[in-house]
């Protein structure tokens, strides 16, 4: 199913002070901007989390996936989802032990799916994304072999039956390994002919749609603090770095103990266009000491009579949907909006964003 999501963008040149946007309209002329998304992607996310990691501290790491989980609120792309969290270890069969447990995780199924982010499409579990991705079991620990995991559920000959509808043709493929400690596989070995040979395996038609995140303990902390509780001693990870350098431009490292991780996201998927902002149209500025820009945004939802159209608040003032901006060195305004929404509007909508100017 295609949805095209137009986003209608008008700058305006408002002359009234001191709020020259207030009270739900902005004189002046306008210069529109349009963007229009071709959607939904299909995006297939694999979590592979160390129980050492979740046994380290419950609440931290649990708190972490929530985030994650609300980054993906923020798309402003129509995402067709599916969630899958195994541990890094194997059971003693040899297949992957699901992490999913409690009143939030899946109702059918091993692994969650959002359907398109459509507000008239029911996901198959209970509560928020964030609450769900939140919502992992402890498990036993042994031998961590994330990429062992990771080939037995990408690869289709070998995929475990609860698993088989968890990767699509033509999807994004996001990977992203929570560790404590390097892998241990029995294969690949950790030179870069192995690796390489590992990743053209598991996407031998466009290596592009599969990306890693590595979210491991770096050998030198940013701010030269010492170790959290989820990684309280120095644990190389040469064979998890090396597997980072061999796939370059597809794979993002993050620090496991720093604070917020939805780097590990956000910086994946704009490596393959789907990144999570919108740049605001010059002469508007966020950020660096500019005051908040002052900006109206509606939403305009097709209907039998014609269009339905509503005053979408700032996040500051009420929850989703709402929007925020933040300053981004990408935009050439060094502003973008971001929209934070629990789903989609129908097929057909537009936003309308008006900006004074000064």
């Amino acid at each position: 199913m295609t949805r095209a999501l137009l986003l209608l963008f008008v700058l305006a040149s408002c002359r009234s002070a001191p709020r020259p946007c207030d009270g739900g309209s902005c004189g002046g002329s306008a210069t529109t901007q349009r963007w229009e998304e071709r959607s939904p992607y299909n995006a297939d996310v694999l979590f592979i989390v160390d129980p050492r990691v979740l046994a380290g501290d419950p609440a931290r790491l649990r708190a972490a996936m929530g985030d994650l989980g609300r980054e993906f609120a923020k798309s402003p792309h129509a995402l067709d989802l599916h969630f899958a969290a195994v541990s890094s270890v194997l059971d003693g069969n040899g297949q992957p032990v699901n992490l999913f447990s409690g009143p939030c995780a899946p109702k059918s199924g091993a692994f969650l799916t959002a359907g398109h982010r459509a507000c008239a499409a029911p996901p198959n579990f209970d509560g928020t994304l964030d609450q769900a991705l939140a919502c992992l079991a402890a498990t036993a620990d042994g031998e961590s072999q994330p990429l062992a995991v990771a080939r037995r559920l990408l690869e289709p000959a070998g995929r475990p039956e609860a698993y088989r509808d968890l990767f699509r043709e033509s999807s994004i493929r996001l990977v992203v390994i929570i560790t404590a400690r390097d892998d241990a596989s029995p294969e690949p070995a950790a030179d870069p002919a192995a690796l390489g040979a590992y990743l053209d395996a598991l996407s031998p038609i466009r290596r592009t749609a599969l990306q890693f995140s590595l979210i491991v303990p770096l050998p030198v902390l940013a701010d030269g603090g010492a170790r959290c509780t989820l990684a309280p001693a120095e644990a190389p990870v040469s064979r998890l770095l090396a597997l980072a350098r061999t796939a370059e431009q597809n794979a993002v490292t993050v620090e496991l103990c720093s604070g917020d991780w939805t780097r590990a996201l956000a910086e994946a998927f704009s490596l393959v266009g789907t990144g999570w902002t919108l740049c605001l149209p010059p002469g508007v500025r966020a950020g660096d000491g500019a005051p908040p820009p002052d900006c109206l945004v509606r939403q305009l939802t097709p209907s039998p009579t014609g269009p339905v159209t509503t005053l979408v608040p700032r996040c500051a003032s009420g929850p989703p949907p709402c929007w925020e901006t933040r300053e981004d060195f990408l935009c050439d305004s060094r502003a973008a909006l971001v929209f934070n929404r629990d789903c989609l509007p129908p097929a057909g909508s537009e936003l309308a964003l008006t900006c004074a100017t000064p």
